[in-house]
């Protein structure tokens, strides 16, 4: 799961072509591990390196933009929850996530995936950098709730 929320709606690269025999099938998923990336810089220091860092490059929100045209989504339906990811990353940019999160099954994963993808597609139709960024907050609690309550039924459960 990505954070689509600030990357255009039009794709600037195609994805390759996967090989039949490298695809995987979700009937051999037992379970998901459900984290959700988005775009980080090896060397933040949020907000003093906006007006310091020379890599500092305005983002609609007023952040840095990292990732060139942040994290691209393409549906691919031969791919494990119908979609790949294409980032073109500027200078000093990292993908990060973080873990909070217990095992989910294949079919809720692709639920929640498909929430927090529609989630996105409303912020990309959005003008405004602040309206991007309550999206990313909605999808930031609900999966760090989400993850936090699994996490705590999978410790009680043992």
């Amino acid at each position: 799961m990505f954070g689509f929320e600030f990357s255009s709606l039009e794709n600037h690269y195609d994805f390759p072509m996967y090989d039949d025999n490298e695809t995987v099938s979700p009937d051999c998923i037992e379970n998901v591990l459900p984290l959700v990336w988005q775009e980080h810089c090896v060397e933040c220091a949020m907000p003093a390196c906006y007006g310091t860092c020379l890599h500092y490059k305005r983002r609609i929100d007023g952040r840095c933009k990292l990732f060139n045209y942040g994290i691209e989504r393409i549906e691919n339906n031969q791919s494990v929850l119908g979609q790949n990811v294409i980032i073109d990353m500027r200078s000093w940019a990292k993908l990060e996530t973080f873990f909070f999160t217990a095992p989910m099954s294949y079919k809720k994963a692709k639920k929640y995936n498909n929430f927090y993808c529609n989630l996105a597609k409303l912020a990309q139709y959005s003008k405004g950098g602040k309206i991007k960024r309550i999206f990313y907050y909605i999808k930031e609690y609900i999966s760090r709730k989400t993850g936090y309550e699994m996490l705590l039924q999978s410790w009680l459960s043992r």
